[in-house]
């Protein structure tokens, strides 16, 4: 909760535990209705993009690796490849799908990969 829906959060608690002295019989109505203002009120500020939704780690993601076919072709001739397979394998790894899952202190887990 940011700093200023926790202001207005605090205006919401004064106001209801004003009510609640000026009607004690109406405590238990009162502290549920709190509790429903609060949450509405946090909901309506997130989805008018007045505070940031908070992630909720760990996130998932795709990310894309690239090699270069100058590279590949290099390392096929190193590796003696013939010409014909040359011009095949330069495409290795061109363009390598990983998903991977992030934590909220930056460190990931690669989940799986493919081209």
């Amino acid at each position: 909760m940011t700093n200023k829906t926790q202001s207005l959060v605090n205006v919401i608690k004064g106001i209801t535990a004003e009510l609640i002295t000026a009607f004690p019989d109406e405590k238990d109505s009162l502290q549920g209705r709190l509790e429903k203002a609060v949450y509405g009120l946090e909901e309506h500020l997130i989805e008018s993009e007045i505070i940031p939704k908070q992630p909720k780690f760990p996130i998932k993601a795709v990310v894309y690796l690239h090699s270069s076919k100058e590279s590949m072709y290099d390392i096929g001739e190193g590796l003696g490849l013939p010409e014909e397979a040359l011009s095949k394998f330069m495409y290795c790894c061109y363009e390598v799908k990983i998903n991977i899952e992030v934590n909220e202190d930056g460190t990931y887990k690669i989940l799986n990969c493919g081209e």
